[in-house]
């Protein structure tokens, strides 16, 4: 008949065991660089992506227009970054709301995203200034519609509160597929 172990020193030789398997942890300076946006870490390839997607052109008519340039109204130019290719689009903004500081906003991408495309890291570029302005993950819901949440700084949060789904957006938008985010 086996003798039972006490549960403590169990634990104690799971834990000891988990620790000689374990990978040693990556030093600081690696840790920090996971942290920093990735126009920080590849300011050459975010240069580029702006210079393209300043490029996009997207006719803007005036809300109570009964052409069909009206319906253009609320879509925002994006730069769809796949690894192996980039795409000049657009996306419709379906909703967006702030509170507290807190931006959702929901939208449809004009180009059909890949099947494995479920998320995206969406880049906001103001449209005045080409600067980055935040980064968020975007999910996918059933009906091909990309979420986003992310808290504004407290400036951009008071500039952007009193802005209508019909007006034209103050920035444009870089996605970046999550397979090729390097």
């Amino acid at each position: 008949m086996k003798k039972k172990l006490p549960v403590e020193k169990l634990l104690r030789w799971r834990f000891e065991t988990a620790r000689a398997e374990a990978p040693p942890a990556p030093p600081a300076a690696s840790l920090l660089a996971f942290a920093r946006p990735w126009w920080e870490t590849s300011p050459e390839r975010f240069q580029l992506a702006i210079q393209r997607l300043g490029s996009i052109q997207i006719a803007h008519a005036h809300p109570t227009s009964k052409s069909p340039q009206s319906r253009i109204r609320g879509r925002v130019p994006t730069l769809l970054v796949r690894t192996a290719e980039e795409i000049e689009t657009s996306v419709c903004i379906l909703s967006m709301s702030l509170s507290e500081g807190r931006m959702q906003l929901s939208f449809q991408c004009e180009t059909r995203p890949e099947p494995d495309e479920q998320m995206f890291e969406a880049t906001l570029v103001s449209e005045a200034t080409a600067k980055p302005l935040f980064c968020a993950l975007t999910d996918k819901s059933l009906d091909n519609e990309y979420r986003l949440s992310a808290k504004l700084s407290d400036d951009l949060a008071k500039e952007w509160e009193r802005l209508k789904l019909t007006d034209r957006m103050p920035f444009r938008l870089i996605l970046r597929s999550m397979a090729s985010s390097s």
